[in-house]
Protein backbone atom coordinates (compact mmCIF):
# COMPACT_ATOMS: atom_id res chain seq x y z
CA UNK A 1 0.00 0.00 0.00
CA UNK A 2 1.52 3.32 -1.04
CA UNK A 3 1.29 6.57 0.90
CA UNK A 4 -1.73 7.85 -1.00
CA UNK A 5 -3.69 4.64 -0.46
CA UNK A 6 -2.71 4.62 3.20
CA UNK A 7 -3.87 8.21 3.65
CA UNK A 8 -7.22 7.53 1.99
CA UNK A 9 -7.70 4.33 3.97
CA UNK A 10 -6.87 6.17 7.19
CA UNK A 11 -9.39 8.90 6.41
CA UNK A 12 -12.06 6.29 5.76
CA UNK A 13 -11.17 4.43 8.95
CA UNK A 14 -11.46 7.62 11.00
CA UNK A 15 -14.89 8.39 9.57
CA UNK A 16 -16.11 4.84 10.13
CA UNK A 17 -14.66 4.27 13.61
CA UNK A 18 -16.08 7.36 15.35
CA UNK A 19 -18.05 5.95 18.29
CA UNK A 20 -20.16 7.28 21.12
CA UNK A 21 -21.80 6.00 24.26
CA UNK A 22 -25.14 5.88 26.33
CA UNK A 23 -27.19 3.69 28.70
CA UNK A 24 -29.78 1.48 27.04
CA UNK A 25 -31.75 0.97 30.25
CA UNK A 26 -31.94 4.57 31.41
CA UNK A 27 -32.24 6.66 28.25
CA UNK A 28 -34.50 6.19 25.29
CA UNK A 29 -33.08 6.55 21.80
CA UNK A 30 -33.01 10.12 20.52
CA UNK A 31 -34.78 11.14 17.34
CA UNK A 32 -31.87 10.93 14.93
CA UNK A 33 -33.99 11.57 11.86
CA UNK A 34 -33.95 15.33 12.39
CA UNK A 35 -30.18 15.72 12.46
CA UNK A 36 -29.58 16.81 8.86
CA UNK A 37 -30.44 20.22 7.39
CA UNK A 38 -30.42 21.54 3.80
CA UNK A 39 -27.49 23.64 2.62
CA UNK A 40 -29.73 26.66 2.06
CA UNK A 41 -30.28 26.98 5.79
CA UNK A 42 -26.68 28.04 6.27
CA UNK A 43 -26.81 30.96 3.88
CA UNK A 44 -29.98 32.23 5.57
CA UNK A 45 -28.87 31.93 9.19
CA UNK A 46 -29.59 34.85 11.51
CA UNK A 47 -26.72 37.07 12.51
CA UNK A 48 -25.51 35.19 15.60
CA UNK A 49 -23.00 37.22 17.57
CA UNK A 50 -20.20 35.16 19.14
CA UNK A 51 -20.70 35.66 22.86
CA UNK A 52 -17.01 36.10 23.71
CA UNK A 53 -16.42 39.23 21.58
CA UNK A 54 -16.65 42.68 23.12
CA UNK A 55 -20.16 43.90 22.35
CA UNK A 56 -18.85 47.37 21.48
CA UNK A 57 -16.95 45.89 18.55
CA UNK A 58 -19.67 43.72 17.04
CA UNK A 59 -22.71 45.95 17.34
CA UNK A 60 -24.26 46.62 13.93
CA UNK A 61 -21.77 48.90 12.25
CA UNK A 62 -23.13 52.20 11.00
CA UNK A 63 -19.87 54.06 10.42
CA UNK A 64 -20.51 56.63 13.14
CA UNK A 65 -17.39 58.16 14.63
CA UNK A 66 -15.26 57.37 11.58
CA UNK A 67 -14.20 59.77 8.83
CA UNK A 68 -13.60 59.31 5.13
CA UNK A 69 -9.89 59.24 5.93
CA UNK A 70 -10.46 56.32 8.32
CA UNK A 71 -12.16 54.27 5.61
CA UNK A 72 -9.50 55.25 3.07
CA UNK A 73 -6.83 54.05 5.51
CA UNK A 74 -8.56 50.67 5.83
CA UNK A 75 -8.68 50.29 2.05
CA UNK A 76 -5.05 51.35 1.78
CA UNK A 77 -4.16 48.75 4.38
CA UNK A 78 -5.63 46.06 2.10
CA UNK A 79 -3.37 47.25 -0.72
CA UNK A 80 -0.34 47.27 1.55
CA UNK A 81 -1.13 43.69 2.52
CA UNK A 82 -0.88 42.41 -1.04
CA UNK A 83 -4.27 43.08 -2.63
CA UNK A 84 -4.98 45.00 -5.81
CA UNK A 85 -8.18 45.63 -7.76
CA UNK A 86 -9.27 47.31 -10.96
CA UNK A 87 -12.32 49.16 -9.64
CA UNK A 88 -14.29 49.77 -6.47
CA UNK A 89 -17.66 51.12 -5.44
CA UNK A 90 -19.33 51.88 -2.13
CA UNK A 91 -18.64 54.04 0.90
CA UNK A 92 -18.50 54.17 4.70
CA UNK A 93 -16.82 50.78 5.12
CA UNK A 94 -19.09 48.91 2.70
CA UNK A 95 -17.37 48.22 -0.61
CA UNK A 96 -17.40 46.04 -3.71
CA UNK A 97 -13.95 45.41 -5.19
CA UNK A 98 -13.77 44.04 -8.74
CA UNK A 99 -11.11 41.97 -10.51
CA UNK A 100 -9.09 41.48 -7.35
CA UNK A 101 -5.63 39.92 -7.31
CA UNK A 102 -3.44 38.61 -4.50
CA UNK A 103 0.25 37.78 -4.58
CA UNK A 104 0.98 39.17 -8.00
CA UNK A 105 -2.19 37.55 -9.38
CA UNK A 106 -1.45 34.00 -8.16
CA UNK A 107 -4.87 34.17 -6.51
CA UNK A 108 -7.74 36.12 -8.04
CA UNK A 109 -11.39 36.93 -7.41
CA UNK A 110 -13.80 38.49 -9.85
CA UNK A 111 -15.41 40.33 -6.97
CA UNK A 112 -15.04 40.87 -3.24
CA UNK A 113 -17.85 42.35 -1.17
CA UNK A 114 -16.92 43.70 2.25
CA UNK A 115 -19.10 45.39 4.86
CA UNK A 116 -18.02 47.12 8.04
CA UNK A 117 -14.39 47.45 6.97
CA UNK A 118 -12.34 49.47 9.47
CA UNK A 119 -9.12 49.53 11.46
CA UNK A 120 -9.29 48.83 15.18
CA UNK A 121 -7.24 50.70 17.76
CA UNK A 122 -4.41 48.16 17.45
CA UNK A 123 -4.34 48.83 13.67
CA UNK A 124 -5.74 45.37 12.86
CA UNK A 125 -8.41 44.94 10.20
CA UNK A 126 -11.98 44.08 11.09
CA UNK A 127 -15.07 43.49 8.95
CA UNK A 128 -18.64 42.41 9.58
CA UNK A 129 -18.99 40.30 6.43
CA UNK A 130 -16.64 39.24 3.67
CA UNK A 131 -17.70 37.59 0.40
CA UNK A 132 -15.49 36.34 -2.44
CA UNK A 133 -16.98 35.64 -5.88
CA UNK A 134 -15.18 33.34 -8.33
CA UNK A 135 -12.08 32.82 -6.19
CA UNK A 136 -9.34 31.04 -8.16
CA UNK A 137 -5.81 29.78 -7.71
CA UNK A 138 -3.95 28.30 -10.72
CA UNK A 139 -1.97 25.10 -10.39
CA UNK A 140 1.73 25.58 -9.75
CA UNK A 141 4.73 23.62 -8.53
CA UNK A 142 3.55 24.01 -4.94
CA UNK A 143 -0.21 24.34 -5.23
CA UNK A 144 -3.21 22.64 -6.80
CA UNK A 145 -5.69 24.46 -9.00
CA UNK A 146 -8.57 25.68 -6.83
CA UNK A 147 -11.86 27.31 -7.81
CA UNK A 148 -14.58 28.49 -5.41
CA UNK A 149 -17.71 30.03 -6.88
CA UNK A 150 -18.65 31.76 -3.64
CA UNK A 151 -16.90 32.06 -0.25
CA UNK A 152 -18.71 34.10 2.39
CA UNK A 153 -17.84 34.77 6.03
CA UNK A 154 -20.11 36.55 8.49
CA UNK A 155 -18.45 38.39 11.39
CA UNK A 156 -14.85 37.22 11.05
CA UNK A 157 -12.68 38.37 13.94
CA UNK A 158 -9.73 40.68 13.55
CA UNK A 159 -7.50 37.68 14.26
CA UNK A 160 -8.90 35.82 11.27
CA UNK A 161 -8.48 38.81 8.98
CA UNK A 162 -4.84 39.09 10.02
CA UNK A 163 -4.41 35.36 9.40
CA UNK A 164 -5.81 35.73 5.89
CA UNK A 165 -3.43 38.60 5.21
CA UNK A 166 -0.49 36.56 6.49
CA UNK A 167 -1.61 33.62 4.36
CA UNK A 168 -1.37 35.73 1.23
CA UNK A 169 1.94 37.29 2.31
CA UNK A 170 3.65 34.02 3.23
CA UNK A 171 2.07 31.77 0.61
CA UNK A 172 2.67 28.88 0.05
CA UNK A 173 4.44 28.10 3.32
CA UNK A 174 1.82 29.71 5.54
CA UNK A 175 -0.24 27.62 7.93
CA UNK A 176 -2.86 29.15 10.19
CA UNK A 177 -1.37 27.25 13.12
CA UNK A 178 2.30 27.65 12.21
CA UNK A 179 4.98 29.06 14.47
CA UNK A 180 5.26 32.00 12.07
CA UNK A 181 2.51 33.93 13.82
CA UNK A 182 3.85 36.82 15.87
CA UNK A 183 1.87 35.86 18.99
CA UNK A 184 -0.02 32.82 20.30
CA UNK A 185 -3.57 32.78 18.97
CA UNK A 186 -6.05 34.03 21.59
CA UNK A 187 -9.15 32.28 22.87
CA UNK A 188 -11.91 32.50 20.30
CA UNK A 189 -9.67 32.75 17.24
CA UNK A 190 -11.75 30.13 15.40
CA UNK A 191 -15.00 31.98 15.93
CA UNK A 192 -17.21 33.69 13.41
CA UNK A 193 -20.96 33.92 13.00
CA UNK A 194 -21.21 31.78 9.88
CA UNK A 195 -19.38 30.97 6.70
CA UNK A 196 -19.84 28.84 3.63
CA UNK A 197 -18.30 27.90 0.30
CA UNK A 198 -20.21 26.83 -2.80
CA UNK A 199 -19.10 24.89 -5.88
CA UNK A 200 -15.52 24.07 -4.92
CA UNK A 201 -13.12 22.29 -7.27
CA UNK A 202 -9.57 21.17 -6.53
CA UNK A 203 -7.19 19.50 -8.96
CA UNK A 204 -3.52 18.64 -9.27
CA UNK A 205 -1.51 15.95 -11.00
CA UNK A 206 -2.69 13.27 -8.55
CA UNK A 207 -6.18 14.15 -7.30
CA UNK A 208 -9.35 15.76 -8.59
CA UNK A 209 -11.99 16.87 -6.07
CA UNK A 210 -15.28 18.75 -6.09
CA UNK A 211 -17.65 19.83 -3.34
CA UNK A 212 -21.06 21.42 -3.73
CA UNK A 213 -21.24 23.04 -0.32
CA UNK A 214 -19.21 23.47 2.86
CA UNK A 215 -20.81 25.58 5.60
CA UNK A 216 -20.15 26.54 9.20
CA UNK A 217 -22.45 28.41 11.58
CA UNK A 218 -22.13 29.42 15.22
CA UNK A 219 -25.07 28.82 17.51
CA UNK A 220 -23.81 30.90 20.44
CA UNK A 221 -22.31 29.62 23.71
CA UNK A 222 -19.20 28.50 21.82
CA UNK A 223 -21.03 25.85 19.80
CA UNK A 224 -21.16 25.53 16.02
CA UNK A 225 -22.51 23.33 13.22
CA UNK A 226 -20.88 22.15 10.00
CA UNK A 227 -22.41 20.82 6.79
CA UNK A 228 -20.58 19.31 3.82
CA UNK A 229 -22.50 18.05 0.79
CA UNK A 230 -21.73 16.11 -2.36
CA UNK A 231 -18.00 15.46 -2.04
CA UNK A 232 -16.37 13.73 -5.00
CA UNK A 233 -12.69 12.85 -5.04
CA UNK A 234 -10.77 10.62 -7.43
CA UNK A 235 -7.21 9.87 -8.38
CA UNK A 236 -6.00 10.84 -11.84
CA UNK A 237 -3.07 9.70 -13.96
CA UNK A 238 -2.57 6.81 -11.57
CA UNK A 239 -3.08 3.06 -11.31
CA UNK A 240 -4.54 3.39 -7.80
CA UNK A 241 -8.11 3.97 -9.05
CA UNK A 242 -9.27 5.65 -5.86
CA UNK A 243 -12.77 7.15 -5.97
CA UNK A 244 -14.57 8.68 -2.96
CA UNK A 245 -18.18 9.90 -2.83
CA UNK A 246 -19.96 11.37 0.20
CA UNK A 247 -23.49 12.73 -0.14
CA UNK A 248 -23.51 14.62 3.15
CA UNK A 249 -21.81 15.05 6.51
CA UNK A 250 -23.58 17.14 9.11
CA UNK A 251 -22.12 17.87 12.56
CA UNK A 252 -24.19 19.76 15.10
CA UNK A 253 -23.07 21.41 18.34
CA UNK A 254 -19.31 21.39 17.81
CA UNK A 255 -17.52 22.46 21.00
CA UNK A 256 -15.35 25.40 19.91
CA UNK A 257 -13.34 25.45 23.13
CA UNK A 258 -12.50 21.78 22.70
CA UNK A 259 -11.57 22.30 19.05
CA UNK A 260 -9.22 25.16 19.92
CA UNK A 261 -7.77 23.14 22.78
CA UNK A 262 -6.86 20.36 20.34
CA UNK A 263 -4.52 22.83 18.63
CA UNK A 264 -2.58 23.42 21.85
CA UNK A 265 0.30 21.07 22.63
CA UNK A 266 -1.12 19.66 25.85
CA UNK A 267 -1.51 15.87 25.49
CA UNK A 268 -2.68 15.52 29.10
CA UNK A 269 -5.41 18.12 28.93
CA UNK A 270 -8.50 16.42 30.35
CA UNK A 271 -11.55 16.53 28.09
CA UNK A 272 -13.02 13.16 28.98
CA UNK A 273 -16.42 14.64 29.79
CA UNK A 274 -16.53 17.21 27.03
CA UNK A 275 -19.26 16.56 24.48
CA UNK A 276 -17.19 17.44 21.43
CA UNK A 277 -20.38 17.48 19.35
CA UNK A 278 -24.10 17.09 19.98
CA UNK A 279 -24.65 14.91 16.94
CA UNK A 280 -23.06 13.77 13.72
CA UNK A 281 -24.57 12.15 10.65
CA UNK A 282 -22.93 10.73 7.53
CA UNK A 283 -25.19 9.98 4.58
CA UNK A 284 -24.08 7.64 1.80
CA UNK A 285 -20.31 7.33 1.68
CA UNK A 286 -18.70 5.14 -0.97
CA UNK A 287 -14.99 4.47 -1.46
CA UNK A 288 -13.62 2.53 -4.41
CA UNK A 289 -9.93 1.65 -4.37
CA UNK A 290 -8.35 -0.85 -6.75
CA UNK A 291 -10.62 -3.93 -6.51
CA UNK A 292 -12.51 -2.90 -3.35
CA UNK A 293 -15.86 -1.09 -3.15
CA UNK A 294 -16.88 0.07 0.35
CA UNK A 295 -20.34 1.55 1.00
CA UNK A 296 -21.58 3.21 4.18
CA UNK A 297 -25.27 4.18 3.78
CA UNK A 298 -25.54 5.93 7.14
CA UNK A 299 -23.64 6.59 10.36
CA UNK A 300 -25.10 8.36 13.40
CA UNK A 301 -23.54 9.72 16.59
CA UNK A 302 -25.53 11.73 19.11
CA UNK A 303 -25.56 12.79 22.77
CA UNK A 304 -28.20 13.67 25.32
CA UNK A 305 -28.11 16.97 27.21
CA UNK A 306 -26.25 16.70 30.55
CA UNK A 307 -28.29 16.50 33.76
CA UNK A 308 -26.26 17.03 36.94
CA UNK A 309 -23.10 16.22 35.01
CA UNK A 310 -24.49 12.97 33.58
CA UNK A 311 -25.25 12.34 29.91
CA UNK A 312 -25.66 9.49 27.46
CA UNK A 313 -24.19 9.02 24.03
CA UNK A 314 -24.99 6.75 21.13
CA UNK A 315 -23.39 5.36 18.01
CA UNK A 316 -25.14 3.48 15.22
CA UNK A 317 -23.78 2.07 11.98
CA UNK A 318 -26.62 -0.02 10.52
CA UNK A 319 -24.55 -1.30 7.62
CA UNK A 320 -21.08 -1.12 6.09
CA UNK A 321 -20.54 -3.31 3.04
CA UNK A 322 -17.35 -4.21 1.20
CA UNK A 323 -17.67 -5.72 -2.27
CA UNK A 324 -15.07 -6.95 -4.70
CA UNK A 325 -14.81 -5.16 -8.03
CA UNK A 326 -14.31 -7.82 -10.67
CA UNK A 327 -12.19 -6.72 -13.57
CA UNK A 328 -10.42 -8.34 -16.49
CA UNK A 329 -7.17 -8.97 -14.63
CA UNK A 330 -6.33 -11.02 -11.51
CA UNK A 331 -7.45 -9.74 -8.11
CA UNK A 332 -6.17 -10.96 -4.74
CA UNK A 333 -9.21 -9.53 -2.95
CA UNK A 334 -11.70 -11.18 -5.32
CA UNK A 335 -9.90 -14.52 -4.92
CA UNK A 336 -9.71 -14.19 -1.13
CA UNK A 337 -13.38 -13.30 -0.84
CA UNK A 338 -14.32 -16.30 -2.97
CA UNK A 339 -12.18 -18.71 -0.97
CA UNK A 340 -13.72 -17.43 2.26
CA UNK A 341 -17.14 -18.13 0.77
CA UNK A 342 -18.40 -14.55 0.77
CA UNK A 343 -20.11 -12.57 -1.95
CA UNK A 344 -19.50 -9.45 0.16
CA UNK A 345 -18.44 -8.42 3.67
CA UNK A 346 -21.15 -6.73 5.70
CA UNK A 347 -20.54 -5.02 9.05
CA UNK A 348 -22.79 -3.30 11.59
CA UNK A 349 -22.17 -1.57 14.91
CA UNK A 350 -23.95 -0.03 17.87
CA UNK A 351 -22.77 1.29 21.24
CA UNK A 352 -24.52 2.79 24.23
CA UNK A 353 -22.89 4.11 27.41
CA UNK A 354 -22.99 6.72 30.15
CA UNK A 355 -20.63 9.53 31.16
CA UNK A 356 -20.87 11.08 34.61
CA UNK A 357 -18.58 14.02 35.35
CA UNK A 358 -19.51 14.24 39.05
CA UNK A 359 -18.68 10.57 39.63
CA UNK A 360 -15.74 10.72 37.17
CA UNK A 361 -17.32 7.65 35.57
CA UNK A 362 -17.21 6.14 32.08
CA UNK A 363 -19.38 3.07 31.56
CA UNK A 364 -20.49 1.05 28.54
CA UNK A 365 -23.63 -1.04 28.77
CA UNK A 366 -23.69 -2.21 25.18
CA UNK A 367 -21.03 -2.44 22.51
CA UNK A 368 -21.42 -4.61 19.45
CA UNK A 369 -19.42 -4.60 16.22
CA UNK A 370 -20.29 -7.52 13.97
CA UNK A 371 -19.70 -9.00 10.54
CA UNK A 372 -22.57 -10.94 9.01
CA UNK A 373 -21.80 -14.68 8.91
CA UNK A 374 -18.41 -13.90 10.42
CA UNK A 375 -18.04 -12.70 14.00
CA UNK A 376 -19.17 -10.21 16.60
CA UNK A 377 -17.11 -8.27 19.13
CA UNK A 378 -18.62 -7.11 22.40
CA UNK A 379 -17.21 -4.93 25.15
CA UNK A 380 -18.25 -3.75 28.61
CA UNK A 381 -16.33 -1.50 30.94
CA UNK A 382 -16.75 0.65 34.00
CA UNK A 383 -13.87 3.00 34.72
CA UNK A 384 -13.65 5.74 37.34
CA UNK A 385 -11.01 8.37 38.02
CA UNK A 386 -9.98 8.96 34.40
CA UNK A 387 -10.43 12.73 34.56
CA UNK A 388 -8.70 12.95 37.93
CA UNK A 389 -5.79 10.91 36.59
CA UNK A 390 -5.32 13.16 33.54
CA UNK A 391 -5.46 16.27 35.73
CA UNK A 392 -3.00 14.69 38.16
CA UNK A 393 -0.57 13.80 35.38
CA UNK A 394 -0.65 17.36 34.06
CA UNK A 395 0.10 18.79 37.52
CA UNK A 396 2.81 16.21 38.12
CA UNK A 397 4.53 17.08 34.84
CA UNK A 398 4.50 20.75 35.85
CA UNK A 399 6.08 19.89 39.22
CA UNK A 400 8.71 17.68 37.59
CA UNK A 401 9.63 20.42 35.09
CA UNK A 402 9.87 22.95 37.92
CA UNK A 403 12.10 20.60 39.91
CA UNK A 404 14.37 20.13 36.89
CA UNK A 405 14.71 23.93 36.74
CA UNK A 406 15.94 23.96 40.34
CA UNK A 407 12.63 24.88 41.96
CA UNK A 408 10.91 22.97 44.75
CA UNK A 409 12.10 20.46 47.34
CA UNK A 410 15.41 18.70 46.74
CA UNK A 411 13.82 15.47 48.02
CA UNK A 412 11.06 15.61 45.40
CA UNK A 413 10.51 12.19 43.77
CA UNK A 414 9.01 12.60 40.31
CA UNK A 415 8.33 8.89 39.91
CA UNK A 416 6.31 8.71 43.12
CA UNK A 417 4.51 11.93 42.29
CA UNK A 418 3.50 10.61 38.87
CA UNK A 419 2.49 7.24 40.32
CA UNK A 420 0.04 8.98 42.64
CA UNK A 421 -1.67 10.43 39.57
CA UNK A 422 -1.96 6.99 37.96
CA UNK A 423 -3.38 5.63 41.21
CA UNK A 424 -6.46 7.82 40.73
CA UNK A 425 -7.60 5.53 37.88
CA UNK A 426 -9.71 2.54 38.84
CA UNK A 427 -10.75 -0.17 36.38
CA UNK A 428 -13.84 -1.44 38.13
CA UNK A 429 -14.77 -3.70 35.23
CA UNK A 430 -13.43 -4.44 31.77
CA UNK A 431 -14.53 -7.23 29.45
CA UNK A 432 -14.10 -7.88 25.76
CA UNK A 433 -15.53 -10.85 23.89
CA UNK A 434 -15.16 -12.39 20.45
CA UNK A 435 -18.00 -14.58 19.17
CA UNK A 436 -17.28 -16.79 16.19
CA UNK A 437 -19.99 -17.04 13.54
CA UNK A 438 -18.14 -19.17 10.96
CA UNK A 439 -15.19 -16.80 10.38
CA UNK A 440 -12.69 -19.26 11.91
CA UNK A 441 -13.76 -22.16 9.69
CA UNK A 442 -13.54 -19.87 6.67
CA UNK A 443 -10.11 -18.56 7.73
CA UNK A 444 -8.72 -22.07 8.24
CA UNK A 445 -10.07 -23.07 4.83
CA UNK A 446 -8.30 -20.08 3.26
CA UNK A 447 -5.02 -20.85 5.06
CA UNK A 448 -5.20 -24.49 3.99
CA UNK A 449 -5.73 -23.49 0.37
CA UNK A 450 -2.73 -21.15 0.48
CA UNK A 451 -0.48 -23.74 2.20
CA UNK A 452 -1.66 -26.67 0.11
CA UNK A 453 -2.58 -28.65 3.24
CA UNK A 454 -5.72 -29.76 5.04
CA UNK A 455 -8.02 -27.70 7.26
CA UNK A 456 -7.36 -30.11 10.15
CA UNK A 457 -3.60 -29.56 9.83
CA UNK A 458 -3.97 -25.77 9.86
CA UNK A 459 -6.23 -25.97 12.90
CA UNK A 460 -3.61 -28.04 14.75
CA UNK A 461 -0.91 -25.54 13.79
CA UNK A 462 -2.99 -22.72 15.26
CA UNK A 463 -3.50 -24.63 18.51
CA UNK A 464 0.22 -25.38 18.74
CA UNK A 465 1.05 -21.70 18.28
CA UNK A 466 -1.34 -20.83 21.11
CA UNK A 467 0.37 -23.35 23.41
CA UNK A 468 3.68 -21.58 22.80
CA UNK A 469 2.39 -18.67 24.88
CA UNK A 470 3.07 -20.67 28.04
CA UNK A 471 6.80 -20.42 27.33
CA UNK A 472 6.65 -16.76 28.38
CA UNK A 473 5.49 -17.67 31.89
CA UNK A 474 8.06 -17.00 34.62
CA UNK A 475 6.17 -18.24 37.67
CA UNK A 476 3.58 -20.77 38.74
CA UNK A 477 0.84 -18.15 38.70
CA UNK A 478 1.80 -16.93 35.24
CA UNK A 479 1.84 -20.54 34.04
CA UNK A 480 -1.68 -20.99 35.40
CA UNK A 481 -2.85 -17.82 33.66
CA UNK A 482 -1.27 -18.67 30.30
CA UNK A 483 -2.75 -22.16 30.53
CA UNK A 484 -6.20 -20.66 31.03
CA UNK A 485 -5.61 -18.39 28.03
CA UNK A 486 -4.41 -21.26 25.83
CA UNK A 487 -7.23 -23.63 26.79
CA UNK A 488 -9.89 -20.97 26.22
CA UNK A 489 -8.49 -20.00 22.82
CA UNK A 490 -8.05 -23.64 21.81
CA UNK A 491 -11.68 -24.23 22.73
CA UNK A 492 -12.63 -21.42 20.36
CA UNK A 493 -10.48 -22.95 17.60
CA UNK A 494 -12.01 -26.41 18.07
CA UNK A 495 -15.65 -25.62 18.78
CA UNK A 496 -16.27 -21.98 17.87
CA UNK A 497 -18.39 -20.15 20.43
CA UNK A 498 -17.22 -17.13 22.40
CA UNK A 499 -13.80 -16.18 23.81
CA UNK A 500 -13.81 -13.67 26.69
CA UNK A 501 -11.15 -11.63 28.43
CA UNK A 502 -12.00 -9.74 31.61
CA UNK A 503 -10.32 -7.95 34.48
CA UNK A 504 -11.36 -6.13 37.64
CA UNK A 505 -8.83 -4.06 39.57
CA UNK A 506 -8.53 -4.42 43.34
CA UNK A 507 -9.32 -0.96 44.72
CA UNK A 508 -6.52 -1.06 47.29
CA UNK A 509 -3.82 -2.04 44.83
CA UNK A 510 -1.13 0.57 44.05
CA UNK A 511 -1.55 0.36 40.28
CA UNK A 512 0.22 3.65 39.70
CA UNK A 513 3.57 2.52 41.05
CA UNK A 514 3.37 -0.73 39.10
CA UNK A 515 2.59 1.11 35.86
CA UNK A 516 5.37 3.63 36.45
CA UNK A 517 7.89 0.87 37.11
CA UNK A 518 6.83 -1.06 34.01
CA UNK A 519 6.99 2.05 31.81
CA UNK A 520 10.27 3.16 33.37
CA UNK A 521 11.86 -0.24 32.80
CA UNK A 522 10.74 -0.24 29.16
CA UNK A 523 12.15 3.26 28.69
CA UNK A 524 15.43 2.35 30.35
CA UNK A 525 15.14 4.94 33.11
CA UNK A 526 14.41 4.80 36.83
CA UNK A 527 12.22 2.04 38.18
CA UNK A 528 12.36 -0.96 40.48
CA UNK A 529 11.67 -4.52 39.43
CA UNK A 530 7.93 -5.07 39.23
CA UNK A 531 6.25 -8.01 40.96
CA UNK A 532 4.30 -9.06 37.88
CA UNK A 533 2.41 -11.77 39.73
CA UNK A 534 1.15 -9.23 42.25
CA UNK A 535 -0.02 -6.94 39.44
CA UNK A 536 -1.75 -9.74 37.53
CA UNK A 537 -3.52 -10.94 40.66
CA UNK A 538 -4.62 -7.41 41.57
CA UNK A 539 -6.15 -7.00 38.11
CA UNK A 540 -8.03 -10.33 38.45
CA UNK A 541 -7.40 -11.24 34.82
CA UNK A 542 -9.55 -14.08 33.51
CA UNK A 543 -9.96 -15.95 30.22
CA UNK A 544 -13.06 -17.93 29.37
CA UNK A 545 -14.53 -19.95 26.50
CA UNK A 546 -18.23 -20.55 26.05
CA UNK A 547 -19.64 -22.90 23.40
Amino acid sequence: MNKKQLALASMAAILISLTACGNKDKAEKSDAAGISVPAADFSQLPDVKPDWINSQIINDFDGKGLTDDDFAAALERLKEDGMSWESESGSDGNYTLRNVAFLEENITASEIKVSGLRLLEDNSLFVDTLEFIDLQQPESEFDPAVKIARFAIDLPTNVQIDQMVQAFENHPEFSMFSDGLSEPLPKGFLSFGSGYMEDITFADSDVKMSLDFLGWAEEGKRRASMLMSNLKMESVNSDDNVDIRIDEIFINGIDMDYLEGELVEDPFRSDLFSRQVRSMKIDTMEIKAADVDMKLPELLVWYTEPENGRYYSYFEMPSLTIDAIKGDGPSDFVDTLGTLGYDRLEFAGRTTAVMDEKLDLMEIDHFDISMKDGFSIGMDYKITGGDAMMTGIKKSIARIEAWEEGEGDDDFDGETDMAEAFNLLNIEQFEISFKDDSILDRAFKLAAAEQGGSVAMVRQQAKAAVMMSSLAAESEYQMKLTKSFAESLQGLIDDGGTFKFSMTQDKNYDLGSALMNIFSEELGVFGEEVDLDETLKALNIKFEHQK
